[in-house]
């Protein structure tokens, strides 16, 4: 592995840490850190992501990033599911099995995103990685502005996420001249450095 190679492993490991502070500040705040549809697809990628890459390419180092990656979205449904209805709720109005039907249809709808991209596309697996990597940065600016408190969401979690961000990005540009991958990648750290600054700003305000 060359160590250009290595920027692709920023992602991974910025969304690992990213996801394991979100799993503890959510048990603090008595929330979910990472917006639920986020959480979706990213399990659905895995799983299929996962399955896919160890029968096509074998149990490889990337495949125990897979597996890890895993255990880590199992530990944000658990905060999904322990707290998520009461936000639900508040927000909705809606009963109990309509929360449940809703997780269900994200993940049914998540599966199908996977699928339509892996019958139509070569590189189906960098493709989809990329944006959800737009989608959830999309999705962390909307649950900060919706929650109007930084409660679920930390300073290590914004960082990790657009340093994430940033090493595919850059991995795309210098070594495959992607301009989908540095186009979607770009946009995806400027989101994410726009996060950085709101959450900033409202811990500022609420002194924390």
């Amino acid at each position: 592995m060359q160590i250009l190679d290595l920027l692709l492993f920023a992602l991974p490991i910025g969304w690992i840490i990213a996801c394991l502070d979100a799993f503890r500040i959510g048990l603090r705040d008595k929330t979910y850190g990472v917006p639920f549809v986020s959480v979706a697809l990213n399990t659905m990628w895995v799983l299929i992501g996962g399955t896919w890459y160890v029968v096509s390419m074998g149990f490889r180092s990337f495949a125990l990033v897979f597996l890890v990656w895993g255990i880590i979205d199992l530990l944000l449904l658990t905060t999904y599911f322990r707290f998520g209805y009461r936000e639900f709720e508040s927000m909705s109005g809606q009963s109990k099995p309509v929360f449940i039907g809703c997780t269900v249809l994200a993940f049914l709808c998540a599966g199908a995103w996977q699928a339509v991209f892996c019958y139509n596309s070569d590189l189906w697996l960098i493709d989809t990685a990329f944006t959800l990597m737009l989608l959830t940065s999309m999705m962390f600016v909307y649950m900060l502005l919706v929650r109007k408190s930084s409660r679920g969401q930390s300073m290590l979690i914004a960082v990790a996420k657009c340093i994430g961000s940033l090493g595919p990005t850059l991995y795309g540009w210098i070594r495959m001249r992607d301009c989908f991958m540095t186009g979607i990648g770009a946009v995806c750290f400027i989101i994410d450095c726009a996060y950085i600054v709101l959450l900033y700003r409202m811990l500022r305000a609420e002194k924390r």
